[in-house]
């Protein structure tokens, strides 16, 4: 991979096998984390509103002999 200077800061530039393995195109937004000394975590940048929006039209899905037991220290659902 080669660094690139950008503006007051560097850049990565990715080869394209690893962009495929990552399954990323150009374009894309990713969060980038040094996991450890050497070695770096790359996520996809999530964009909450759509995320939200998609998790809201989840809403009443599931089936109604599951429940949510907020009595447990572990928060699961259980069949009745």
């Amino acid at each position: 991979m080669q660094l690139a200077r950008w503006d007051d800061g560097l850049a990565v530039r990715l080869p394209e096998d690893v962009m495929q393995k990552l399954a990323l195109k150009k374009g894309y937004e990713v969060d980038i984390h040094a996991a450890r000394i050497h070695m770096l975590e790359v996520f996809p940048k999530v964009d909450a509103p759509p995320l939200i929006e998609k998790l809201r039209s989840l809403k009443g899905t599931i089936p109604s002999y599951l429940m949510f037991d907020r009595t447990r220290q572990i928060n699961i659902l259980t069949t009745q």
